[in-house]
């Protein structure tokens, strides 16, 4: 399942692990789509309301099919997207309110959910270097945050 396979995607043996062979691995894990905001999609064709099309939404928040790995990649990714939206979010909650309230503000409410979740002692430590990877990269010269589009 899609499940199974994130959840091994990165170990070496990961086919041997769900005992397939490593070319049905390699589909499974070439079927996962990275949206790009830390989040992933399950399977892009299979958007509610929008089946058989594939998918191309940043607008994860609520879909059944995103799904979130732990890593500090993802984690720092999620941290970045935040803090983009919050730099904007004055200006987009003056000029564009329904669209901030529809599209944007359900993603800090993602994000703010994950937070939450990973203060657990378990996942805390992924948070701290998720945030010291955020740090790293909003810091380095050639870095473009993605923005919230109209």
């Amino acid at each position: 399942t899609t499940a199974e396979t994130i959840a091994v995607h990165r170990l070496p043996d990961g086919a041997t692990y769900l005992n397939i062979s490593q070319e049905e691995f390699d589909v499974r894990v070439a079927a996962v789509k990275n949206i790009g905001l830390g989040t992933g999609c399950k399977n892009p064709d299979a958007k509610p309301g929008h089946e058989g099309a594939t998918c191309d939404s940043p607008d994860c928040f609520n879909c059944p099919n995103v799904f979130l790995i732990a890593e500090p990649e993802n984690v720092a990714a999620l941290q970045l997207w935040r803090g983009s939206l919050l730099q904007v979010e004055g200006d987009w909650i003056r000029d564009h309110p329904d669209r901030w309230e529809l599209k944007y503000l359900p993603w800090l409410t993602f994000i703010e959910v994950v937070e939450e979740e990973m203060q657990q002692p378990n996942l805390i430590d992924i948070w701290d270097k998720a945030s010291i990877l955020a740090n790293e990269i909003s810091n380095h010269q050639g870095y473009r945050p993605y923005r919230p589009m109209s």
